[in-house]
């Protein structure tokens, strides 16, 4: 049980040692210990200041800080004292060297090490994601409920977030407010922009991407490979004669997205037949995808296959041309960049491409072996199954 200054309330004008109720003076509370102490093998803190740095310095020492600290007013809140002595406590910090002097602007930079990495345990994962989980997609639920199984025997809490930060141009304050609040935590990025994947970076946390990074971030990811499965893709149809081919994918600053276009287009680098594309952007709205579809339909040259990325677009796509009175494989050729279980009960069955478990039991692997520096990347090529969606083009 923790244990605390009391205040005297005897005669004696000396503090005296007492048993504190299970509640930290502090936001964050020490590792309770069991061991018993004596007044005189005991170096107290002689005052509030002296106390905060303790606890400050010990945060950093279990990892919960890592490179800076969070501002002083964060910190004063989190440790329930004034400013004042949060400021007090950070100067006896930068005299015993733990911190960097102060600089204007600038957070407090971290001068010593955590514990190392097999001392510290993992308690959580954390998956941030621009949609609540109440209106997550039915694929991110199944792949979170097998992680959590996977990780059970870990005793490593699984749960997803979704902060208000996506909806701001800068998301520093919520996200660090949201990482000072969770100790030994994983942070997994789903469907994060660059923006989300900069600042985790930058605060040296132990995040993976799962998805696909940017160019301008250096973060271990978790991600089928988009440009070989479009590419794949792509090639197929031009092998069966097509030569319009059009790839629907969301109107996003997701990179996935991004390689999926440099996919299609090398595929039609590679070839010697005369082949167009036609990229449909669409911003996960039902009504205009299936406007720009009737768009497309009306031109002079309409595609005679379509590549899509998204699973729940690909219904979209696929009940909307039925809807126009084309026939699939007949007039227009389908595949999916992914696999869904409501492919099931499509006939004719829809050409996709399949990772089944590797993508979740890669991640959780990664997620146990962050701390131990192994390889945590991954980039897997779905396998293609070839469905009843696909024919050779009679144009």
């Amino acid at each position: 049980m923790p244990t605390c200054l009391i205040p005297p309330h005897s005669l004696s004008s000396t503090p005296i040692l007492q048993t504190c109720p299970p509640m930290s003076p502090f936001r964050f509370p020490l590792p309770v210990t069991s061991q018993s102490f004596s007044m005189k093998d005991m170096d107290l803190p002689k005052n509030k200041s002296a106390q905060a740095a303790e606890h400050i310095k010990k945060l950093i020492e279990v990892g919960h800080f890592s490179t800076t600290l969070p501002s002083e007013r964060q910190l004063a809140d989190q440790l329930l004292v004034s400013r004042n002595c949060v400021r007090d406590a950070l100067e006896i910090l930068t005299n015993e060297k733990v911190l960097a002097p102060s600089e204007p602007s600038k957070r407090r930079q971290i001068l010593i090490d955590s514990e190392t990495p097999s001392q510290q345990k993992i308690e959580r994962c954390i998956i941030i994601t621009p949609t609540p989980e109440h209106k997550a997609p039915s694929k991110l639920l199944v792949q979170v409920a097998k992680l959590r199984n996977l990780l059970a025997p870990s005793h490593v809490d699984v749960s997803i977030r979704s902060p208000r930060a996506f909806r701001r141009k800068d998301p520093s304050d919520e996200l660090c407010q949201i990482v000072e609040e969770n100790p030994n935590t994983v942070w997994v990025l789903h469907q994060c922009p660059e923006s989300f994947q900069l600042w985790f970076q930058a605060a040296q946390l132990p995040t993976l991407v799962f998805g696909t990074i940017f160019p301008s971030v250096n973060l271990p990811s978790i991600d089928s490979d988009h440009t070989a499965t479009a590419r794949h893709a792509a090639g197929q149809l031009i092998r069966l004669g097509h030569k319009h081919i059009s790839l629907v994918i969301p109107r996003t600053t997701l990179a996935g997205a991004q390689n999926a276009e440099v996919g299609i287009q090398q595929a039609i680098e590679q070839t010697q037949h005369e082949v167009s594309s036609t990229i449909l952007r669409h911003d996960f709205n039902v009504p205009r995808l299936t406007t720009a579809l009737d768009k497309v339909y009306r031109s002079a040259t309409p595609p005679t296959a379509f590549i899509i990325q998204n699973h729940h677009h690909f219904l979209t796509v696929y009940s909307h041309l039925l809807s126009l009175g084309l026939k699939i494989p007949q007039h227009v050729s389908l595949i999916s960049m992914v696999d869904d279980h409501s492919f099931e009960y499509l006939t004719p069955t829809p050409a996709s491409y399949s990772t089944q478990d590797k993508l979740v039991k890669s991640l959780a692997a990664s997620i146990l072996g962050i701390y131990q520096k192994k390889k945590l990347s991954a980039c897997i090529v779905p396998q293609f199954q070839p469905g009843q969606s696909v024919s050779n083009s009679y144009q």
